[in-house]
């Protein structure tokens, strides 16, 4: 379990039968070494588990059982478009606020940041969609028929809701 996508390289190696990779979607954050502090609400300690090859229901069940100790588990059938929507969040939010120190909430009030953040999320949307990866809802939402955007007043549109598309496994304090 990592951010990014770790997958494909580690498939390289070790080969896709083999390869299984599973998302984190609940946050936490460093206060200091060693020691982390859980930034969502406890009952949404979710995951998300996958496997770039077919046919490997029998092992990512056992994945999922060990890993249902702490939260629930969705195996995801397609777990790369699963991937690619933390992967927008984090390249878009995670990367705004902590090059800003802000919290979630300060980054999509301020307008400025606000532009990056949707810049981020509109070229991760425009990637995937070029290498044909389907990014999937997070938690319900569709996040790329909230931010993607292929004219002025969509763009308008997309910039104006950024702050009130909150992600149900940040508590409320990440926002404000």
């Amino acid at each position: 379990m990592q951010n990014g996508l770790p997958e494909l390289s580690v498939a390289e190696i070790i080969g896709e039968d083999k390869t299984f990779g599973c998302a984190v979607l609940w946050g936490a954050t460093m206060i200091g070494n060693g020691v982390c502090e859980l930034t969502s609400a406890p009952e949404k300690l979710t995951f998300s588990l996958g496997s770039l090859s077919p046919n490997k229901q029998a092992k990512l069940e056992e994945i999922k059982r060990v890993l249902e100790l702490m939260g629930p588990v969705e195996i995801e059938e397609n777990f790369l478009g699963s991937r690619w929507s933390k992967l927008l969040f984090n390249c878009s939010f995670s990367g705004m606020s902590a090059v800003l120190g802000a919290t979630f909430g300060e980054v999509a009030k301020n307008k400025k940041s606000r532009l990056c953040v949707q810049r981020i999320a509109k070229e991760c949307i425009d990637t995937a969609k070029k290498a044909d990866i389907k990014i999937e809802p997070i938690q319900g939402k569709d996040i790329c028929k909230l931010l993607d955007y292929n004219n002025k007043l969509k763009q308008k549109i997309s910039f104006a809701i950024i702050p009130f598309a909150r992600f149900h496994y940040w508590r409320a304090g990440c926002w404000e």
